[in-house]
């Protein structure tokens, strides 16, 4: 039933996600879609966690993800509203209220469509799983996808994928000595990033010494999204030290302080918002030096 309402067809998987495309975005990428970085044509991979979500015997809300994650841009790219201009960033996209209901809704009876209001609760429940962000706006609301953020990639046709192949080994071809030397040097740039991206297992066996240094243990999972996503993520990944280093001054900052725990920060919240990258220096106020040097002299 459920593979009946998203009406998905299994292209192709390898060892880590599948490829699915729906009749809607089955087809060639047009040249002005692709310049946009909003095609809504390709392919889009869909990793195989999405089995492990707690979403996922609700069809309704799986096929919502899937729309996000069609709609998401697989590159940076500019987008214009009324006299402003927002940049994107890979994995998100533009919505409202309005605009999420007509495309879900897109060629449903009347009685099984679903109202705005009720999509964007799913959206925010999205958000409190760890599946995606949500920047609320008066006009808009900007999208962020988490879930399958590391596999974001140009989703275009198997046949533009060749030409663009057969394109670069003409380049290459005529290329000069000076160039090779160029494009020698951005492959070992790019291998040695390749080779600091740690493997699923590595980033889960670092997280598991994390939360034992983390002071409050709450939304385990979640926390645990939060981290692998920040380690994977190609833009300025985190490092296990970083995120150490943070957890260690967190916890001096909690003990200086004599905070309650109810005052400390969730773990799902604090490395949600990679609070490791916080100033935790506790000032010393001179005021309170002043006295205690002061008072030394009655005692």
């Amino acid at each position: 039933m459920m593979y009946e309402l998203l009406r998905l067809y299994i292209i192709y998987y390898n060892r880590t996600q599948l490829y699915i495309c729906t009749p809607r975005i089955c087809t060639k990428v047009t040249k002005k879609g692709a310049e946009e970085g909003m095609a809504d044509k390709g392919f889009i991979p869909l990793p195989r966690e999405i089995v492990n979500l707690p979403i996922w015997n609700n069809p309704n809300k799986v096929k919502l993800l899937i729309l996000c994650m069609t709609k998401a841009s697989y590159k940076r790219r500019e987008y214009t509203i009324g006299n402003q201009t927002i940049t994107l960033e890979p994995g998100q996209f533009i919505t409202g209220r309005r605009a999420i209901e007509e495309e879900f809704n897109q060629n449903m009876p009347c009685s099984s469509m679903s109202k705005g209001l009720t999509l964007f609760r799913y959206l925010e429940q999205f958000e409190s799983l760890g599946i995606l962000n949500i920047k609320k706006t008066n006009k808009y609301s900007v999208v962020t996808v988490l879930f399958g953020s590391e596999y974001i990639q140009d989703c275009t046709s198997d046949e533009q994928q060749m030409n663009n192949k057969r394109t670069t080994d003409e380049q290459q071809m005529n290329t000069n000595n000076k160039d090779n030397n160029i494009n020698k040097e951005k492959n070992i740039k790019t291998y040695a990033h390749q080779d600091a991206l740690a493997s699923e297992k590595d980033l889960i066996n670092e997280f598991e010494k994390l939360w034992e240094l983390y002071p409050n243990k709450k939304s385990k999972s979640k926390a645990m999204r939060s981290y692998i996503s920040a380690r994977k993520r190609k833009k300025d990944p985190v490092t296990y030290e970083q995120v150490k280093t943070g957890i260690e001054a967190y916890n001096k900052y909690i003990q200086a302080k004599g905070l309650d725990m109810q005052y400390i920060k969730h773990g799902s919240t604090w490395f949600h918002q990679e609070c490791w990258n916080d100033d935790y220096t506790i000032a010393k106020n001179p005021k309170v030096q002043d006295n205690i040097q002061s008072n030394n002299g009655w005692y």
